[in-house]
């Protein structure tokens, strides 16, 4: 798994971090497909269609297979606490069909839709092979 900064000049390298969904999963593998041979390495597939946790499934296996270094982000916050002057708790909403495919190694990030748009928590799946994470909560600084 690569750490913050990886992702981070990876993402600034690209210039953008495409957010989509599509509910015909092959429409969704190949739209990541056409985004990773341009050069993409960080794709956002959003958690908000009827069938975005089985798609997501779907692209999570092909990741494995075919584009073992992409990085691929889902998940819906649920709260965010400001804890002090510099911590921040966020409590995430994830759906249990996709928990197995956080791994523990898994990275997150605030980001926003678009330029201007809602706050989002970017979860960073994690690398293929490692145990999934379990539920807990966990102060960060």
């Amino acid at each position: 798994m690569k750490n913050t900064e990886q992702i981070i000049n990876i993402i600034k390298e690209q210039g953008i971090i495409p957010l989509f969904y599509h509910d015909d999963v092959d429409v969704s593998i190949a739209v990541v497909n056409a985004l990773y041979n341009a050069g993409i390495r960080v794709v956002e597939y959003t958690n908000r269609g009827s069938r975005s946790i089985d798609n997501f499934k779907a692209v999570i296996e092909t990741r494995d297979k075919r584009w073992a270094d992409l990085i691929l982000s889902v998940g819906t916050i649920k709260n965010i606490e400001l804890k002090g002057a510099s911590n921040v708790e966020v409590t995430l909403s994830i759906e249990k069909k996709a928990a197995p495919y956080i791994k523990r190694d898994a990275m997150a990030k605030i980001g926003s839709e678009g330029f201007l748009g809602n706050k989002i928590v970017i979860i960073y799946g994690g690398t293929a092979g490692t145990a999934a994470a379990s539920a807990r909560r966990a102060n960060r600084r």
